[in-house]
């Protein structure tokens, strides 16, 4: 132990990792709930009722639904429904996803 010099990307982590909210829950507000795909939403939802037949979310709408897994967060600053990076990450469409993170890459999955 002791004291040693971090790189900027070091630093850059301790202050990332420094947040009481999780990176993935941070809210992007500059995006509404249109950014998420209704596709990917509907595909995910299939999979999570094959997997967990009787779990209590399985009848919720999509947005309550989204609400649950905290892809979608109320804000405080405007009281609207808003998706979280995860929520992003997870069912956004490639060019919301591409505009936040420019070094995202996705990949057409044949």
């Amino acid at each position: 132990m002791g004291d040693y010099h971090c790189d900027r990307d070091e630093v850059k982590a301790m202050f990332r990792d420094g947040s009481d909210t999780p990176q993935d829950l941070r809210i992007v507000e500059d995006l509404g709930s249109a950014a998420l795909d209704s596709g990917t939403i509907a595909s995910y939802r299939s999979y999570f009722q094959r997997i967990r037949p009787n779990h209590p979310w399985r009848n919720l709408n999509d947005e309550d639904f989204l609400v649950r897994l905290q892809a979608l967060v109320r804000s405080t600053k405007d009281n609207q429904l808003h998706p979280t990076i995860a929520g992003l990450l997870m069912f956004g469409r490639e060019y919301d996803i591409v505009r936040k993170f420019a070094n995202y890459l996705t990949e057409l999955v044949k």
